[in-house]
């Protein structure tokens, strides 16, 4: 049986609204970059009597997480450190357009590098720095920066500070890891969104829940990519063979079903018009317990060679 880990959160706001606009990163490295993203926000909590650490973020340029690189290999399934680090590269080309508290585009990643734990004396706390260096060796923690303005629209304060308050997205990360498809990481978090509350919704977008558990989110075919989050493919044949199809197969693994619908033009059938998803969580199925119970034999007696008859 495997132990359950506690789910990844993240805004409904980034979560709806964040869209790779430029680079190269795959369904590995946004597990990377969500691994860094929700820990940089679990590393800056709503507290009494302090500041909202939104407003706070909004005012600095950079931001860190600190993640055990054992951890961060684990997650996307690498054994050496020179697989992991070209990631951390491609992140730091990726550029990410942000719709939420302001329309902006930031680095994915600004960089990494390495923990270190310093003890100032006998009887003192230890104080954590960084080394300007990048990890070296799997037995280190690297700190990965982030943009401060990514991490606040990131930040859960923006949901449980919203008047209502509202949930924020919490997210299997470890499903994340295991994607193929560079298109299904920010897919995962819509969908998760569409299914859990109220999103924003852009002009000429329509959302509405069609079943038990099953919503529905409809939008103009220009606004596919901003749909899927990633706006780089326009044609209906691109986002079918390389978005929506292997997005469907990931979704699947993380627990989501997916259901793709064009619209056409009424009278054209050649000219469609909307992009339809439908979305609905699947049933968790129990895992088989195993057999305790005693098995009993029929033991034949066992009859010496040459006994007579």
């Amino acid at each position: 049986m495997t132990t359950p880990t506690a789910p990844a959160t993240v805004s409904r706001c980034l979560a709806t609204g964040a869209v790779i606009v430029a680079g190269d990163a795959t369904a590995s490295d946004l597990a990377v970059w969500l691994a860094g993203v929700s820990r940089a926000v679990a590393a800056n909590p709503v507290a009494e009597g302090l500041a909202n650490p939104v407003d706070m973020l909004m005012t600095r340029q950079q931001a860190a997480a600190d993640v055990p690189v054992r951890s961060l290999m684990g997650l996307v399934g690498v054994r050496r450190m020179a697989l992991l680090r070209p990631m951390v590269g491609r992140l730091q080309g990726t550029q990410v357009r942000l719709m939420g508290l302001a329309d902006t585009v930031v680095p994915a990643m600004l960089g990494w590098e390495t923990v270190a734990v310093m003890s100032p004396g006998p009887g003192l706390p230890e104080r954590r720095g960084t080394l300007q260096r990048e990890p070296e060796r799997t037995s280190e923690t690297a700190a990965l920066w982030l943009p401060a303005r990514l991490v606040a629209e990131a930040h859960v304060a923006n949901d449980t500070g919203a008047l209502p308050p509202t949930k924020p997205v919490e997210f299997d990360l470890a499903a994340v890891g295991r994607m193929r498809s560079r298109y299904s990481p920010l897919l995962y978090l819509r969908v998760l969104a569409w299914l859990s509350g109220q999103v924003p919704l852009r002009s000429g977008w329509s959302k509405r829940f069609v079943g038990s558990g099953r919503a529905q989110i409809r939008v103009p075919v220009p606004d596919a990519g901003l749909l899927i989050g990633v706006d780089a493919l326009r044609r209906k044949a691109d986002l079918d063979r390389l978005a929506l199809a292997p997005a469907k197969a990931d979704l699947a693994a993380a627990g989501v079903n997916l259901h793709v619908e064009w619209i056409r033009l009424a009278g054209y059938e050649q000219v469609f018009t909307h992009l339809a998803l439908t979305v609905s969580l699947r049933e968790a199925r129990p895992e088989a317990k195993p057999r305790t119970g005693i098995r009993k034999l029929r033991l034949k007696p066992r009859v010496p060679a040459g006994a007579a008859a």
